[in-house]
């Protein structure tokens, strides 16, 4: 498969996968392809890691449209939603996407959906997991969390938190509201939302607008690097 513009069809979410630890020795080459307002971001860090995982999330993103959109991912146009959600310029080819990432993963969809959203999370031990679990997720999925057996609440937990992410970052909304319950609005918004394990320790969802849609899992680098 040779992902780009043509491979990419009406039903088809496409999800890259890389490493930060695989990137970080482009990361000046990476950067360079950032926009000047991107970089002077980056800079804002206080930790200069912080910095650099933002120079390579954001590089990568670029790098990855650029082979939907065929041209340099240093000339990329990107706008903001209220909440900050990055979006195409409404100039570009019409590519809906949303980029995660947990540790040392990033995850990135594209997709000609309207709308999605993907999260991701390592699965790291929590010390007060049912007090997390009662403040972030909506009371039902924290009831079903509690209830669970010790070895299998921490799962519990990061695939509730994930749907619910994922969901939000699909309309848009962010950390600024939570639905009543995410089956409800899901089928009432006519989404189809996906469990993902992405690689071993880690747990993930997306959500995209319809039901008919499939997903192919792509690794990158993938054949060489896109246009830089």
């Amino acid at each position: 498969m040779n992902p780009g513009a043509d491979s990419l069809g009406p039903e088809d979410v496409h999800l890259w996968r890389a490493h930060v630890h695989e990137l970080a020795p482009s990361a000046a080459q990476i950067r360079s392809t950032l926009s000047p307002d991107e970089r002077d971001r980056a800079d804002r860090y206080r930790l200069s890691k912080d910095g650099e995982a933002f120079v390579i999330r954001r590089g990568l993103l670029r790098a990855i449209l650029s082979r939907y959109l065929d041209r340099d991912a240093g000339a990329i146009r990107f706008t903001y939603g209220p909440f900050g959600k990055p979006l195409l310029d409404p100039d570009e080819d019409a590519l809906s996407f949303s980029l995660a990432h947990s540790q040392d993963l990033i995850v990135c969809a594209v997709s000609r959906r309207a709308a999605l959203g993907i999260d991701i999370e390592f699965l790291r031990p929590l010390p007060d997991l049912d007090g997390l679990a009662a403040r972030f997720l909506v009371r039902q999925d924290a009831d079903s969390v509690r209830a669970l057996p010790m070895p299998r609440r921490l799962a519990a937990f990061y695939t509730r938190w994930t749907r619910q992410e994922a969901y939000l970052k699909a309309t848009g909304a962010g950390l600024t509201a939570a639905p009543a319950a995410i089956d409800a609005a899901l089928d009432a918004a006519g989404w189809k939302l996906e469990t993902l394990l992405a690689v071993p320790d880690y747990v993930g969802a997306l959500v995209a607008e319809g039901v008919d849609w499939g997903v192919s899992w792509l690794d990158w680098p993938l054949n060489g690097s896109a246009r830089g």
